[in-house]
Order: structure tokens, then sequence, then C-alpha cells
């Protein structure tokens, strides 16, 4: 294995990652691993913590420099998502930090919140409805949700929403349904939110070269 000490940089570089992904946690800096190549550095580092011990690498390129796994890695396109919903990717990406540090009686909640403001911030933009973002804001959850223009996009928010409550209650509803269960709901919704943004794009293009 190469040896890390040969080339290693009196001042560690700014892309080196400040804290573990895995566990959250400060990290030392100093790398286990790295190849230089035509491709970029890669660096390897693992976590020093007993009880985490996450391996985890930075590739860094001239142009950007990439982390796996990344922070939030299991939430897919944040960018589009941020489009319909910056609450939503904050408080998600929020809830999965405090599940990653064992805040067990935090991330329910958090997941559930952000559900809320995926479906209500979803209604503003797309739902066309004769209600202002006022309005939409205030609306119960499930009354929003039965206004989502798709019934698999009603499902998905159902679903989600009851794990959710389920995760802030004290006693459970569907106990034979975890926090796994629900994240899997939840970037299901919305991945479907996704595509019906991408839809209506599409359809105001092809309307448009009418």
């Amino acid at each position: 294995m190469n040896n890390p000490d040969a080339h290693y940089p009196i001042n560690a570089p700014k892309y080196f990652p400040q804290q573990c992904p895995v566990c959250l946690h400060d990290i030392e800096l100093k790398p286990v691993y790295k190849e230089f190549g035509t491709n970029g550095q890669l660096w390897v580092f693992k976590c020093p913590r007993y009880q985490c011990q996450a391996v985890f690498s930075v590739l860094h390129t001239e142009h950007k420099t990439v982390q796996f796994p990344g922070d939030n890695q299991s939430l897919m396109n944040q960018d589009e998502l941020r489009a319909i919903s910056e609450r939503f990717v904050t408080t998600y990406n929020q809830a999965i930090k405090a599940e990653r540090l064992k805040m067990t009686e935090l991330y329910g909640e958090g997941y559930r919140k952000a559900v809320e403001y995926l479906v209500k911030d979803f209604l503003i933009k797309f739902g066309n409805l004769s209600k202002s973002e006022k309005q939409i804001s205030k609306m119960h959850l499930g009354d929003a949700v039965n206004k989502l223009p798709d019934a698999r996009l009603v499902n998905l928010a159902k679903a989600s929403t009851w794990l959710g409550n389920d995760q802030s209650h004290v006693l459970q509803k569907h106990p034979e349904y975890g926090v796994e269960d629900l994240k899997k709901f939840i970037e299901a919704l919305a991945a479907f939110s996704i595509y019906t943004m991408r839809a209506k794009q599409a359809e105001e293009f092809v309307n448009s070269d009418d």
C-alpha cells in the first residue's frame, strides 16, 4: 500500500473533510492512503473513533472534489429538490444527521416535518389551487396531501405522514414499519415530485413550440 506520509502536505488542503460523513464527529485529517493519477488525487480516510471506524474517500481534480460517501448520501437530486422545496431539503438533511448521531427522540419528528414542507411547497408551485401561498402553508397536512394532483403522490405522502406520526408519538399505529420504511416512502415521494416537475417543464417546452 502506498505510504501517505511520503508526500503528505504540511498543511492539510482545504478540500480535506472536516468530519466523518458517517458518525459526523471531527476526525484526524491524516489520510491512510493516497494515489495520484491522471484522474486526480485520491485520498482515503478512516474515522479514528473506535465506535465508528468508517472508511471514506475524497477524489480531488482540477475542477471539483467528490467525497464518498458524501453528506446525506441517501437523498438524490438535491439541487432539483431545492427548486421544489428548500425547506424540505434542509429539514430532511438535518433529520439524517440527527439519526446518525442516535438522537432517537428527534429524527422521526424531523422526517415528518420534512414531508409537510415537501407536500405544501409542491402544492404552492404545481398544485393549481385557488389559494395563496400563506393559505396553503396553513392547511392541515392531511388536507394538503389530498390536494396532490396524482393518486400515487397522495399514497406516498399518506404513507410517509402516517409513519412520520408513528415516529413522533409514544404509541405507534404501525409497529411493523420502521424508520427505514419511512425514508423509502419519503425518497420515493421526493423522486416522484422531481419527475412531476420535469414533466411540467417538458409540457411548457412543447406547448411553447406550437
